[in-house]
């Protein structure tokens, strides 16, 4: 469930959660924003159970029961694990995300095997199309290589037999957020003793749908592409009128090995792509 506060949409569960430890046994998981609230009902659960031991139960079972419930909730209330946010802001766009530049995809599978296949985003502008391109070499330290760590997350889920959703997000789990959590949790870790650090990442999610006809070029490319091999990463400009796709001389293709496809029933459910639902009718 998600709040609104101003123009920013917040998920409770950030706020609060209900985790299973080890044991499975349940366990609360507050911000440390609602630390205080949290104290005073521990408190007031207290004093129920002072009060509580001058009601006189006529049964003995209903005291024990009685006494045995407010320490099991006590408990659970005062075992919350306490947390604080750490941000990490990754890469982001320096242009409209609501452009309508973004005008279909390009597959492209060479007739000689010795030259990798290549896809990409198409635009209308060559402007555009640098912004984007500069924003995902961004994502990837500005290397052209990209086939062993995956900096640069691609996937294609299939919605339904007419469309077909592109997702392409900076990797959340990259070296340099890791070492970025790692060296925050050593610095804040006598500030916030005994609590614990929540990871929130800061980036961009591009999702876009497209026709999945029959004849279209995705079945081909998914079809003739032999999975976890070389291919390349590129942006291209496309002529409306023409259909017409063109390359970019300035632009160098990013070589990766990395690409998800999945129909949407398979999406894990921890998954971006699962968290980022396009608007599409099924």
């Amino acid at each position: 469930m998600k709040i609104k506060v101003g123009e920013w949409k917040i998920n409770l569960r950030s706020l609060i959660d209900l985790k299973l430890n080890k044991y499975y046994v349940p366990n609360l998981h507050v911000h440390e924003k609602l630390e205080k609230p949290l104290r005073f009902i521990i408190w007031g659960l207290t004093v129920v159970g002072i009060l509580g031991s001058l009601v006189v139960f006529e049964e003995w079972y209903w005291s024990l029961a009685f006494s045995i419930g407010l320490t099991s909730v006590t408990l659970f209330f005062d075992k919350s694990a306490i947390q604080y946010s750490t941000i990490l802001v990754t890469p982001l766009p320096n242009f409209d995300l609501h452009s309508d530049e973004w005008n279909g995809m390009a597959y492209m599978l060479p007739t000689q095997p010795q030259y990798p296949p290549i896809m990409g985003p198409t635009f209308k502008s060559k402007d555009f199309a640098l912004k984007f391109y500069q924003l995902l070499r961004s994502w990837n330290y500005d290397e052209i290589d990209d086939r062993e760590d995956n900096n640069i997350k691609i996937s294609i889920v299939v919605e339904n037999n007419q469309g077909y959703s592109i997702y392409l997000y900076p990797n959340p789990d990259r070296k340099t957020v890791i070492n970025f959590f790692e060296k925050s949790k050593r610095i804040q870790a006598f500030e916030k003793k005994c609590k614990r650090q929540q990871e929130l990442v800061t980036m961009v999610i591009f999702c876009r749908i497209f026709p999945f006809g029959v004849n279209s070029n995705i079945r081909k490319f998914v079809k003739l592409y032999k999975w976890g091999t070389p291919f390349g990463l590129s942006v291209f400009l496309r002529d409306e009128e023409t259909n017409e796709i063109s390359f970019i001389e300035e632009v160098e293709t990013i070589r990766k090995c990395h690409l998800r496809y999945m129909e949407r029933k398979y999406v894990p459910d921890n998954s971006i792509e699962n968290m980022h639902k396009p608007n599409i009718s099924r």
